[in-house]
C-alpha cells in the first residue's frame, strides 16, 4: 500500500487559517461572556498592573526619552490584540531593565538608545521563538545571573528615585521656595499615609487610587489657573487641549545602536525570555488548568512572537519598549480579570488618550512630578528587586528536576506533555556550598550593574563568575582534587545535627594512587 502524499503548502496554510479562525471565535466568545457576567471585576482587573506601567511611563515622559503619544497608541494596540488573540489578561509592561538604565543616567542616554535596545531584544526573542531556541537560551543563562539583573535593575530604579525625588525633601526648604517645599512635603506624607492604609488591605489598588486623586487635583489646579488668567488678561483657557496624534520618529545612529545593545539590551534579553515568555506560559497554565477555558493557553512560541511584534514597529516611533510579564498577569488576575476583555478595555483607553489627549497625559505626568512620582518609582524598583529573594528557593527555575523551560521552548504542539511534566517535577535541595555560589553570582551581578550603571556589564561579569565556578569544578574533577563535605549521621547534606568530616575522592585514579 502506498503512503499518502504529504500535504501541500497551500493545504498547510489553509489548515493554519482554519485553526486560527476557530481559536479567535473561542477567545471572542470567552471574552464576551466573561465581560457580560462580571463587568466590574473585569474593569478592576484591567488596572491591576498600572503600578508597573504608569510610574515608568511618567518618568521617561518627563525626561523626554519617549513619545507619550506613541507609547500610549502602540501599547493600547498591543493590549487590544493580545486580548483578542490570547483571551487571557496578558499585560503589556515596560522593559524594566532598559528603563532602569535610562533612568539611572538620563543625561547620557537618548531615545535612540532605548529604540536600539528594544529592537535588539525584539529581534532576538523573535528568532528564538521561530527556531525553538528559547529553552536553550534560558538553559545557558543561569538563574542567579537573571536574578542579579532583576535585583540590580530594581535597586537602580529605587536609588534613582530616592536621589532625584525624595532626597530634596530631607535637605529642607530653599529660602525662596518655601511654599513649594510645604506642598511637596504634604503630598509626600499624604502618599505614604495612603500607602499604609492600602497595605493593611492588600487588595486595595493603591496606584489606581493615587492616579484618580492626581487627576482630580489636576482638574482643580487647571480650573483655578484658568480662572485667574481669565481675570488678569482675559485669556479664557491656557491649559492642555485635545489634539490628534502626530507621530514622531527616531533613527538610532550606529554608536547609539551599539551602546543601546551593550548597556541595555544585553541585560534585558534574559529577563524577557524568562519572565516575559517562559514564566508567563507557566503561570497561565497554573491559573487556567485544562478545561477551565475553551481554548489552550498561549505557548512560549506565541508569547515570544507577541513580544517581537510589539516592538519591531513601535520603537521607530519613539515608543517605550514593551514586553509581557508574569507579575502583571498575576496582578490583573488578583484584581478580578479573567479574560482578554479586561486588557482590551485598557487598550481602548490608552488608544483614545494617545490619539486625542496626549497633552492632558503630559500635564498629568507633570502633576505627578516630585514626591508622588518618587514613591511610585521607588515601589516599582523594590518590587522588581524582590525577585532575587528566591534565588535558592522554589521560585528558581533550575532547581526543579523537571522544568517547564526546556519543553516550553519548542512551541505549542506539546502543551499536554508540558502539563504532565509539570505534574511530575520535584524541587531539588542544594547544599551550603552551592547556595553560597549562587548568592555570590547574583550579588556580583548586582554590584556590577550598580557600579557601571550598565546591565550589559552586569550580565558579562555575572556570567564570568558563573563560568569561573564551572571551570573550577571541571579542573577539580579532571585532576582528582577531593572535596570535604559535612554530613550528619543520616548522611543528609545541609541539615543541623552531629556532623563528621568525610574526605571524598572524585576520581578512581586518585584512590588507586593512594593505595
Amino acid at each position: 500500500m502506498s503512503s499518502p502524499d504529504p500535504p501541500s503548502r497551500r493545504e498547510k496554510l489553509h489548515s493554519y487559517y482554519q485553526s486560527t479562525i476557530s481559536h479567535l471565535r473561542l477567545t471572542h466568545a470567552h471574552n464576551t461572556s466573561t465581560l457580560r457576567s462580571r463587568p466590574l471585576l473585569e474593569i478592576s482587573g484591567a488596572f491591576g498592573d498600572i503600578e508597573t506601567f504608569f510610574p515608568i511611563f511618567a518618568a521617561l515622559t518627563l525626561l523626554n526619552l519617549i513619545s507619550p503619544s506613541s507609547t500610549l497608541v502602540f501599547s493600547g494596540l498591543a493590549n487590544i490584540l493580545t486580548g483578542i488573540f490570547f483571551g487571557i489578561p496578558l499585560p503589556v509592561q515596560p522593559m524594566k531593565a532598559i528603563a532602569s538604565v535610562a533612568l539611572s543616567d538620563p543625561e547620557w542616554y537618548w531615545p535612540g538608545h532605548l529604540a536600539s535596545a528594544g529592537l535588539f531584544v525584539a529581534v532576538a526573542v523573535g528568532v528564538f521563538s521561530a527556531t525553538g531556541l528559547l529553552g536553550w537560551f534560558t538553559a545557558v543563562v543561569p538563574v542567579p545571573v537573571v536574578k542579579g539583573i532583576q535585583v540590580g535593575a530594581g535597586l537602580s530604579l529605587a536609588t534613582r528615585s530616592a536621589f532625584s525625588f525624595l532626597a530634596p525633601l530631607l535637605h529642607g526648604p530653599v529660602r525662596d521656595n518655601v511654599d513649594n517645599y510645604v506642598i511637596d512635603m504634604t503630598i509626600f506624607v499624604a502618599t505614604l499615609g495612603l500607602l499604609m492604609v492600602c497595605t493593611l488591605r492588600p487588595r486595595t489598588p493603591f496606584v489606581l487610587i493615587l492616579l484618580v486623586i492626581s487627576v482630580a487635583v489636576g482638574m482643580v489646579v487647571w480650573a483655578v489657573q484658568n480662572w485667574r488668567n481669565s481675570i488678569s488678561d482675559g485669556n479664557p483657557y491656557s491649559g492642555p487641549r485635545f489634539w490628534i496624534w502626530s507621530p514622531v520618529f527616531v533613527v538610532p545612529t550606529g554608536l547609539q545602536f551599539l551602546n543601546g545593545i551593550l548597556s541595555m539590551g544585553l541585560g534585558q534579553l534574559p529577563l524577557t525570555t524568562l519572565n516575559s515568555v517562559l514564566a508567563v506560559v507557566a503561570l497561565a497554565e497554573d491559573l487556567y488548568p485544562p478545561g477551565s477555558i475553551p481554548f489552550e493557553t498561549p505557548s512560549a512560541g506565541a508569547v515570544g512572537a507577541s513580544v517581537a511584534a510589539m516592538n519591531i514597529i513601535a520603537v521607530w516611533f519613539r515608543s517605550m519598549p514593551f514586553c509581557h510579564g508574569s507579575g502583571g498577569l498575576a496582578a490583573q488576575y488578583r484584581f478580578g480579570a479573567r479574560s482578554g476583555a479586561s486588557v482590551i478595555l485598557l487598550g481602548l483607553l490608552k488608544l483614545a488618550l494617545g490619539l486625542f489627549a496626549t497633552e492632558w497625559v503630559v500635564a498629568w505626568c507633570q502633576i505627578l512630578r516630585g514626591p508622588m512620582l518618587g514613591v511610585l518609582i521607588f515601589l516599582a524598583g523594590v518590587e522588581l528587586a524582590k525577585m532575587g529573594e528566591n534565588v535558592n528557593g522554589k521560585g528558581a527555575r533550575d532547581l526543579w528536576e523537571s522544568s517547564v523551560a526546556g519543553a516550553a521552548g519548542s512551541g505549542g504542539d506539546r502543551d499536554e506533555e508540558i502539563r504532565e511534566e509539570r505534574e511530575r517535577k520535584a524541587f531539588r535541595e542544594i547544599d551550603g556550598e552551592e547556595r553560597m555560589r549562587r548568592w555570590v553570582v547574583m550579588l556580583v551581578t548586582v554590584a556590577a550593574i550598580l557600579g557601571a550603571k550598565n546591565d550589559g556589564v552586569g550580565f558579562v561579569v555575572g556570567m564570568g563568575v558563573h563560568w569561573a565556578y564551572r571551570i573550577k569544578d571541571w579542573v577539580d574533577e579532571r585532576w582528582g582534587v577531593g572535596r570535604i563535605r559535612l554530613e550528619n549521621e543520616d548522611g543528609e547534606d545541609g541539615r543541623w545535627g552531629q556532623s563528621r568530616i568525610r574526605l571524598e575522592d572524585e576520581r578512581e585514579g586518585v584512590r588507586r594512587r593512594g593505595s
